[in-house]
């Protein structure tokens, strides 16, 4: 995802790199399971106005900041559930997400698929 940001702005010279490699790094696996991981927190990170950042990430990645950073947490829990090491309940904490339901539901509208099938699928293919 974040090779793709810089592929597309690799022919703008002129645009700035240095919020994306911050918001990459605010995204990674250390603080996606931070729920305050908001792009509040990333707006002050960067020093820039929330419909500057929502404009640059529209523009770079086609999604707002939050659904930005829910994707990245829904890639996040399905790697997790992929590895069937952990409890569905602990990959939806440790994805960042402090709901169960509300993981559960966006899983399901993300992947087709609950987050239990999906973990019974990835260990039936092995």
């Amino acid at each position: 995802l974040f090779f793709l940001a810089y592929i597309k702005l690799r022919n703008r010279p002129l645009f700035n790199i240095k919020p994306i490699l911050i918001f990459h790094n605010l995204c990674n696996r250390h603080n996606i399971e931070n729920e305050n991981l908001q792009s509040l927190l990333i707006e002050k990170e960067l020093g820039i106005s929330s419909s500057q950042l929502y404009r640059k990430i529209k523009y770079i990645y086609g999604f707002s900041p939050g659904d930005l950073i829910r994707t990245v947490r829904l890639k996040h829990a399905a790697a997790l559930l992929r590895k069937n090491t952990l409890t569905v309940s602990e990959v939806c904490y440790q994805s960042g997400f402090n709901n169960r339901s509300y993981f559960y539901r966006e899983f399901k509208k993300m992947y087709n698929i609950t987050p239990k099938n999906y973990q019974l699928k990835a260990m039936s293919t092995l």
